[in-house]
């Protein structure tokens, strides 16, 4: 008992075909999803800290007096944050936090690297090239695809507004094969997740393209 407990929830599928979500999977989930969210942001709180802790030691001790590393960092860790957060897709909101994280996490990575190189030297070797700083941002960006994949998961999760349940409700009147998975999210009563809205918004585009 005590090891299913342990296990993670299994990834959901949102199919017209598989019955909906009960209430006490959506809970479930949803803990899950909430927990590893946090966990992902406390990693990126850490990678900042870290970073910026260990460029302020390297200032004091005047490692790096031209602060070209420092300018380089921070210029090309933005740069490539920004890319990753605007090539997100999703809302306006998830784009602009994804933005905002992906510029945090490529700065500190590239940041952190560099520093933490000289802090390790004593002085700053003139091979610490953009060339190391860039490796280390875009590492930083795929460090990023696990956060966005958590973003996205939780954005699925999420309650319906009214407009998105009149056009489940309508779209299930004149649609013999959705009146049941619309029947047993009612019978539930819940309102139906983003992932069965947009489930149910596909497959009516596509019979609508169909027919």
């Amino acid at each position: 008992m005590s090891k299913r407990k342990n296990q993670q929830p299994n990834p959901v599928v949102f199919g017209i075909d598989s019955p909906p979500l009960d209430s006490d999977q959506l809970t479930t989930m949803r803990s899950w999803l909430r927990a590893k969210y946090f966990t992902y942001l406390n990693g990126v709180i850490a990678l900042t800290v870290l970073a910026v802790g260990i460029t302020v030691r390297v200032m004091s001790l005047n490692f790096e007096q031209d602060r070209e590393l420092l300018h380089i960092s921070l210029y090309i860790g933005g740069w490539i944050g920004l890319f990753a957060g605007i090539s997100i897709k999703g809302d306006a909101i998830t784009r602009v936090q994804m933005t905002a994280i992906g510029i945090v996490v490529c700065t500190a990575a590239g940041l952190g690297s560099a520093m933490l190189m000289t802090l390790f030297i004593g002085y700053a070797p003139s091979w610490i090239s953009s060339i190391n700083i860039l490796a280390s941002a875009l590492g930083g960006m795929w460090l990023l695809t696990y956060y966005d994949d958590i973003v996205k998961a939780i954005s699925l999760m999420k309650n319906v507004s009214s407009a998105q349940l009149d056009y489940i409700i309508k779209a299930a009147n004149h649609f013999d094969s959705l009146m049941g998975y619309a029947k047993s999210i009612h019978q539930q009563g819940r309102k139906p997740v983003m992932g069965e809205y947009w489930v149910i918004r596909d497959w009516v585009s596509a019979k609508a393209k169909s027919s």
